[in-house]
Protein backbone atom coordinates (compact mmCIF):
# COMPACT_ATOMS: atom_id res chain seq x y z
CA UNK A 1 0.00 0.00 0.00
CA UNK A 2 1.59 3.44 -1.03
CA UNK A 3 0.36 5.84 1.24
CA UNK A 4 0.82 9.68 1.25
CA UNK A 5 -1.12 10.24 4.67
CA UNK A 6 0.78 9.82 8.17
CA UNK A 7 -1.27 8.94 11.39
CA UNK A 8 -3.77 5.90 12.54
CA UNK A 9 -4.53 3.34 9.25
CA UNK A 10 -6.45 0.36 9.27
CA UNK A 11 -7.69 -2.32 6.97
CA UNK A 12 -10.92 -4.77 7.63
CA UNK A 13 -11.49 -7.76 5.77
CA UNK A 14 -14.65 -9.09 5.53
CA UNK A 15 -16.07 -12.46 3.84
CA UNK A 16 -19.22 -12.05 1.43
CA UNK A 17 -22.05 -12.55 4.56
CA UNK A 18 -20.37 -9.24 5.76
CA UNK A 19 -18.66 -10.79 8.68
CA UNK A 20 -15.41 -9.50 9.80
CA UNK A 21 -12.65 -11.71 8.87
CA UNK A 22 -9.14 -9.82 9.76
CA UNK A 23 -8.53 -6.28 11.30
CA UNK A 24 -5.11 -4.81 11.21
CA UNK A 25 -4.31 -1.25 12.28
CA UNK A 26 -1.14 0.74 12.48
CA UNK A 27 0.37 3.88 12.75
CA UNK A 28 2.34 5.33 9.84
CA UNK A 29 4.72 8.20 8.51
CA UNK A 30 3.42 7.45 5.49
CA UNK A 31 5.10 5.64 2.57
CA UNK A 32 5.16 2.39 1.58
CA UNK A 33 3.41 -0.11 3.83
CA UNK A 34 3.15 -3.78 3.69
CA UNK A 35 0.50 -5.67 5.44
CA UNK A 36 1.12 -9.60 6.07
CA UNK A 37 -1.97 -11.13 4.98
CA UNK A 38 -2.25 -14.64 3.75
CA UNK A 39 -4.72 -17.03 3.26
CA UNK A 40 -4.04 -18.47 6.64
CA UNK A 41 -5.47 -15.24 7.96
CA UNK A 42 -8.70 -15.71 6.11
CA UNK A 43 -11.41 -18.45 6.25
CA UNK A 44 -9.21 -20.34 2.66
CA UNK A 45 -10.09 -18.97 -1.19
CA UNK A 46 -13.06 -16.91 -1.89
CA UNK A 47 -14.16 -13.50 -2.73
CA UNK A 48 -13.48 -10.76 0.14
CA UNK A 49 -14.49 -7.05 0.66
CA UNK A 50 -12.09 -4.97 2.15
CA UNK A 51 -12.27 -1.30 3.95
CA UNK A 52 -9.24 0.75 4.27
CA UNK A 53 -8.53 3.75 5.86
CA UNK A 54 -5.65 5.88 5.44
CA UNK A 55 -5.70 9.12 7.59
CA UNK A 56 -9.07 10.31 6.83
CA UNK A 57 -9.62 8.77 3.66
CA UNK A 58 -11.46 5.74 2.66
CA UNK A 59 -11.06 3.18 -0.01
CA UNK A 60 -13.14 0.03 -0.25
CA UNK A 61 -13.00 -2.48 -2.75
CA UNK A 62 -13.11 -6.79 -3.11
CA UNK A 63 -10.60 -9.38 -4.16
CA UNK A 64 -10.03 -12.81 -4.53
CA UNK A 65 -7.78 -15.44 -3.17
CA UNK A 66 -7.38 -18.61 -5.10
CA UNK A 67 -5.64 -22.04 -5.23
CA UNK A 68 -2.67 -23.48 -2.98
CA UNK A 69 -0.10 -20.40 -3.47
CA UNK A 70 -2.38 -17.90 -2.21
CA UNK A 71 -2.74 -15.73 -4.76
CA UNK A 72 -4.95 -12.38 -4.25
CA UNK A 73 -6.55 -10.83 -7.09
CA UNK A 74 -7.40 -7.04 -6.46
CA UNK A 75 -10.07 -5.87 -8.43
CA UNK A 76 -10.68 -2.49 -9.13
CA UNK A 77 -11.24 -0.03 -5.58
CA UNK A 78 -15.06 0.85 -5.38
CA UNK A 79 -14.52 4.58 -4.31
Amino acid sequence: IQSPHSGAHRLEVYNLQGQLVRRYQWESAGGLQQIPLTKADLAGAGVYTYQLWLGERRQSGKFIVVGEKSMFIFLEPQD
